[in-house]
């Protein structure tokens, strides 16, 4: 818990310090106003999304594939853990937009100040959906716990900086790896913006799916979902009273 803490304090202040410079927002300040609701869904996330995983890696035993899969080098089980990952979150991002999923993502959408902390703000349902079953997946075709040992910083430090005020776009690497401003057209409140840019990591999905979206000089003005609560604890019911609704 101790060691999350201050890897996103260090995260926080390393791309706020950036910002300063290479911001895409210069009327954005660090501390914006609804930063405490991301910091509270970041503490959730140690204390029980940690915990989900942590379950999930505890009760998948006989994995299909273990005799196959497990011999590969541990090198190779990691880069196709890290792309393999990174499709099936693809995919269930894209089923997240979906009219009926949609009201659990739209929560992560609600920022309307997007910083390093957003990326933690994720309904309970979206992440164990989303984090959850990529995961059981892969383990159960074979793959080793050590192959998820080293994706786990690496995602931690990508959903870091697709979500930092960096005016960042890659130039012409734009397609190889997802940078602050693919990820922030995303979020932006544009006229089918938000069916595009779906990758957490890897642009490729988009652009062999069609859901690639970075106009060359252009940049989103603004972001949010304006149907949901701006208070932590709405926020955490507002999928559910939709249902009810």
């Amino acid at each position: 818990m101790l060691q999350s803490i201050l890897m996103e304090i260090a995260a926080f202040a390393l791309f706020g310090a950036l910002a300063f410079v290479f911001h895409d927002r210069d009327d954005q300040p660090l501390i914006r106003r609804d930063l405490i609701i991301d910091v509270l869904y970041f503490l959730v996330g140690i204390l029980v999304y940690s915990r989900i995983v942590d379950w999930i890696f505890s009760h998948v035993h006989e994995p299909v594939m273990a005799r196959i899969i497990g011999r590969w080098p541990l090198w190779l089980q990691i880069g196709v853990v890290v792309v393999a990952y990174d499709g099936m979150q693809y995919a269930l991002h894209r089923w997240f937009h979906g009219n009926f999923f949609w009201r659990y993502h739209a929560v992560h959408h609600s920022a309307q100040e997007i910083d390093v902390m957003t990326g933690f703000r994720n309904h309970p349902v979206n992440f164990v959906v989303g984090v959850g079953v990529p995961s059981a997946a892969l383990l159960l075709l074979g793959f080793s716990p050590a192959a998820f040992a080293a994706l786990a910083p690496f995602n931690f430090l990508m959903a870091a900086l697709v979500h930092a005020n960096l005016n960042w776009t890659y130039g012409p690497f734009r397609y190889v790896l997802s940078s602050p401003m693919f990820h922030r057209w995303h979020h932006a409140i544009v006229e089918g913006s938000m069916s595009r840019n779906y990758a957490p990591n890897f642009p490729i999905w988009d652009l062999m799916f069609g859901t690639f979206h970075m106009p060359v000089g252009e940049k989103p003005v603004a972001y949010g979902a304006p149907e949901v609560p701006d208070e932590f604890i709405k926020q955490l019911a507002y999928p559910f009273q939709k249902l009810s609704a």
